[in-house]
């Protein structure tokens, strides 16, 4: 556990540092809720989840709720759900909300508050037990960038064995694999997506719901918020 009043990095040994912690500098993903689920492997109901946040905020004073709470925590109770539909449209709703639900273009993902991307991501990873999440996204946009294996050829032994990708070539390579687009690269509407746990890794929260569709743009405003989430590490 990690109570109120530990460092932001905390110096762990290393058998420790690959585990899961619970942490108490914030309210989301719910810690106590989180402990109670850790230490009997059965993780609280929709009901027993609300007494328990009124537990941490006796236990937390200081750590006032407020409108933005309110929507993280709406956000959790559809996560704990599993209703990654409706979790994935509050996402969008919680992203959006500063830019009065407009699209966001590259300046304004680089100015997204790295505190609520963080809290967005951890409850995504925590109920899906790291199959969706921001971060999990951000490995597999790396995953896409890397170079493209070219098969041996005799008649140039010593040629290049990897061809560059591009970040357009990432982009769709990307979208095959968190599921956004079929085996030829097609992108998929919403209706055609798997909202559940047998969806693809990567394939929620849909960060494509956010960026400003402008000509030309889409890539640039996804490499934006890759390196806004790279910026949580």
């Amino acid at each position: 556990m990690l109570l109120p009043d530990a460092p932001q990095k905390p110096e762990l040994p290393l058998f420790l540092r690959g585990r899961i912690w619970v942490d108490f500098r914030q309210n989301h993903p719910e810690p106590i809720g989180q402990l109670i689920w850790g230490i009997t492997g059965n993780r609280p109901t929709y009901e027993e989840g609300l007494s328990l946040e009124t537990m941490s905020r006796l236990i937390l004073p200081d750590q006032a709720a407020n409108q933005e709470s309110s929507d993280l925590e709406k956000l959790e109770i559809l996560l704990s759900a599993q209703k990654w539909r409706e979790a994935d449209e509050q996402t969008k709703h919680i992203l959006l909300k500063e830019n009065q639900s407009n699209l966001l273009t590259a300046p304004q993902i680089r100015q997204l508050p790295l505190n609520l991307i963080d809290s967005v991501d951890q409850l995504w990873r925590s109920y899906s037990n790291e199959k969706f999440g921001l971060r999990i996204q951000r490995r597999l946009w790396q995953e896409s960038l890397e170079p493209k294996k070219l098969p041996f050829d005799l008649r140039k032994p010593f040629a290049v064995r990897a061809e560059t990708v591009t970040e357009s070539q990432a982009w769709n390579r990307f979208g095959c694999l968190v599921g956004w687009r079929d085996h030829d690269e097609k992108a998929l509407p919403d209706t055609k997506l798997n909202f559940s746990m047998k969806a693809p890794i990567g394939c929620f929260p849909q960060t494509r719901r956010w960026l400003h569709n402008g000509y030309g743009n889409t890539v640039k405003q996804f490499v934006a918020l890759m390196e806004r989430v790279a910026q949580l590490d």
